[in-house]
């Protein structure tokens, strides 16, 4: 199979004129270069290409995360070793849920290292009604890093852009997530 490299696609995206293909500039490969996100904005259901901005050689997209994914952040995890990750709000036919997802450089990958509900809908006579909404609180060091989630019980209250916003309840946790650095992913702790 043949490797897909940014300069192709760009050369293919100049011949096609007025597509509704757009892209973000986001480090996650951790090489203080610019990576890129090429996604078309009228396509929900079109995965996301990504391209490594050193070398010019697509990531696997394993997640098979689309357009209809996208509100993007650059956060970083793993405070003993900083590393990028992307925080992804997904639209799912059930509700919205939070992801993080991490280049792995060994498999030239993004990996799921987190993912868990925000809004949890059901439908009503074919109208959609929250049904539950849970708070997600990443907490930061003061490295601007951070290695734990803490979930508890919230309350939707509307939408910024496409992010929903949720307040806690209470400061009552009702799950706790510690970044497990052998395994490369947030493991729920029992407490």
């Amino acid at each position: 199979m043949e490797k897909k490299v940014l300069s192709d696609l760009e050369k293919n995206l100049n011949k096609s004129k007025g597509l509704p293909i757009d892209s973000i500039k986001i480090d996650i490969t951790s090489d203080n270069i610019p990576d890129y996100l090429i996604f078309d904005e009228m396509d929900n259901n079109s995965p996301v290409l990504i391209f490594d901005g050193k070398t010019g050689v697509e990531i696997k997209n394993n997640n098979k995360f689309t357009s209809q994914d996208f509100s993007v952040e650059e956060l970083n995890i793993d405070c003993k070793n900083p590393r990028k990750a992307l925080r992804l709000i997904s639209n799912r036919k059930v509700g919205l849920e939070l992801s993080i997802l991490q280049y792995n450089s060994t498999t030239n990958s993004m990996d799921l290292v987190f993912n868990y509900p925000i809004l949890i809908l059901e439908f009503d006579n074919n109208v959609e009604k929250i049904k539950d909404a849970n708070y997600i609180d990443l907490i930061y060091s003061d490295k601007k890093c951070f290695d734990t989630i803490k979930i508890s019980k919230g309350k939707f209250l509307n939408y910024e852009g496409e992010a929903p916003i949720v307040k806690p309840l209470s400061q009552e946790k009702i799950e706790l997530f510690i970044y497990n650095i052998n395994k490369n992913k947030f493991e729920k702790i029992a407490f």
